[in-house]
């Protein structure tokens, strides 16, 4: 029985190791700004921001913005091949519905963020999330 238990442990082990290590790189702190400098806001575009997001089963990428306060936001979220926890997003505090996702599309969830802070989004479950920094 003992061995039983020390097989268990050796098993849960290499798995939780296993999951650190293959991680997907989009459940990390990405950088904002498709390469620019993440302590820059995101680019003005028509008196708004836009932010592109690309959400998949594995996660959001980038998962980080900064936006502007008092200023219209664009966030535009292609579905490349969610799953059933991804396909809808959600952002307390900056917004109240979910923004439901259809496969191969982009949506637009336009939204005016009204006091500075951080800000999480995620899954409708929240499991996979990101951030929006409001300046």
């Amino acid at each position: 029985m003992n061995k039983l238990y020390i097989a268990s442990f050796i098993l849960a082990g290499a798995m939780i190791t296993s999951a650190l290590i293959f991680r997907p790189a989009s459940s990390q702190n990405a950088a904002i700004n498709t390469g620019d400098n993440p302590s820059q806001p995101m680019p003005e575009t028509k008196n708004e921001q836009v932010i592109k997001m690309n959400a998949s089963a594995s996660g959001y990428s980038p998962n980080y913005f900064k936006v502007k306060a008092g200023m219209p936001v664009s966030w535009e979220i292609t579905d490349i091949g969610t799953s059933g926890c991804t396909n809808a997003v959600v952002a307390q505090g900056l917004f109240s519905d979910r923004v439901n996702l259809e496969s191969g599309q982009t949506v637009v969830k336009k939204f005016t963020p009204t006091k500075p802070g951080k800000y999480q989004f995620s899954c409708w479950m929240g499991m996979v999330t990101g951030t929006i920094e409001v300046i």
